[in-house]
């Protein structure tokens, strides 16, 4: 595994997430008290970015999941192979290692048949698991609410023209991690972007409540979450292809209201065009329900809109 084999994108990736090499050594390795162990750091480091490597090769983008998430695991088992193999006295390979403490575990607590076991419910931020889920496409409802945040957040405008950098680290760095665990601290975004912690405080509220509204105008994710309350399985409901269905008329519907009256005419106009019918045949049907004065209004204004090289 080397950076030869990755294409300029994925390369791109690497260069641009390096700071979860860095961050995750932060939070999860000690400091080095003694000068001969700076090179245990460097390292961990080195196998932290063979990790993000790999990642940035395996990545998917159509998954619907950010990159830092999928890569964050990657470095954090590339760190911890190479923290228990690289550095013990007597070297253990890190599946024995396991292997042993898999034995060495406590035995399962053993629940009544009487009663069902304690469940905990999957969160559609920190469980994308499973696709065709509610928790699946709530997930892609929030990471597609969260960039549509982050782009109404970086136009804003800043005394000291990183505002956009800061944006995208709070997004990148903590509101597309759905672990908490690996989030990064704020202080930590404040410190390396040399902004005061009010400010990034002030940054993430602004783009959670950016979230929260786009979400809350959302009906399809307002649907998914109170079928999810209303089902036995919750968030690990499974979408079947009626629902599914339905799903994608209320986005159609909630894009149609959202868009120009004039994009949303092209919009249907293609879905016609789709289903093999002639739309100038059902818009002649609908067009016969109008009053003349109404036919009149309408015939001028599609006249005026005829280019004149085809008039």
């Amino acid at each position: 595994m080397g950076s030869g084999s990755l294409n300029q994108e994925q390369a791109q990736l690497v260069e641009e997430h390096l700071h979860l090499v860095q961050g995750h050594l932060r939070r999860h390795v000690s400091c080095p008290r003694r000068p001969t162990r700076s090179r245990e750091r460097d390292d961990l480091y080195q196998a932290g970015c063979l990790g993000l490597i790999e990642a940035a090769r395996l990545y998917d983008g159509d998954g619907g999941i950010p990159f830092s998430a999928f890569a964050l695991r990657r470095i954090h088992h590339a760190v911890s192979r190479t923290a228990y193999e690289g550095f013990s006295t007597v070297k253990v390979p890190m599946r024995k290692q396991m292997e042993q403490h898999k034995q060495e575990a406590p035995a399962p607590v053993v629940h009544s048949l009487e009663e069902d076991p304690p469940t905990r419910e999957p969160d559609a931020r920190s469980d994308p698991s499973g696709e065709g889920t509610i928790a699946a496409r709530l997930r892609q409802k929030y990471v597609s609410a969260v960039e549509r945040a982050r782009k109404v957040a970086r136009t804003g405008r800043s005394r000291r023209g990183d505002r956009s950098l800061l944006v995208d680290r709070v997004v990148d760095d903590r509101l597309l991690i759905p672990d908490d665990e690996h989030k990064t601290p704020l202080r930590q975004i404040a410190r390396e972007t040399e902004s005061s912690y009010a400010r990034v405080a002030d940054c993430e509220k602004r783009l959670v409540a950016e979230i929260a509204r786009l979400l809350e105008h959302d009906r399809e994710f307002r649907r998914l979450r109170a079928r999810a309350r209303d089902s036995d399985h919750g968030m690990a409901t499974r979408l079947d292809e009626t629902s599914s269905d339905e799903q994608l008329t209320l986005r159609l519907q909630d894009a149609l209201s959202a868009l120009p009256a004039a994009e949303a005419a092209g919009a249907l106009w293609r879905v016609l065009k789709l289903t093999g019918g002639d739309p100038g045949v059902l818009l002649g049907r609908l067009f016969a329900r109008l009053s003349t004065e109404q036919k009149g209004t309408v015939c001028d204004q599609l006249e005026d809109r005829v280019p004149s090289s085809c008039a």
